[in-house]
């Protein structure tokens, strides 16, 4: 069984590339969704955050 990677993204079309190339790599894909990294972080569950955004545009917890 294949590793299992949440992907969460809020462009439906980056989020389906994105999607794409976890699967070519190897990956069981859940998702992808919208808005989920919030609810992880407040759970203590470990995820990876990619983003354009600089640090001070994140939200509280993702910022680094």
């Amino acid at each position: 069984m294949a590793a299992r990677l949440l992907v969460v993204e809020d462009e439906f079309f980056i989020a389906q590339e994105i999607a794409d190339a976890v699967t070519l790599a190897g990956f069981a894909v859940v998702g992808p969704f919208a808005r989920v990294a919030e609810a992880l972080a407040q759970r203590g569950i470990p995820f990876v955050v990619v983003t354009g955004f600089s640090p001070d545009q994140l939200p509280g917890a993702m910022a680094v």
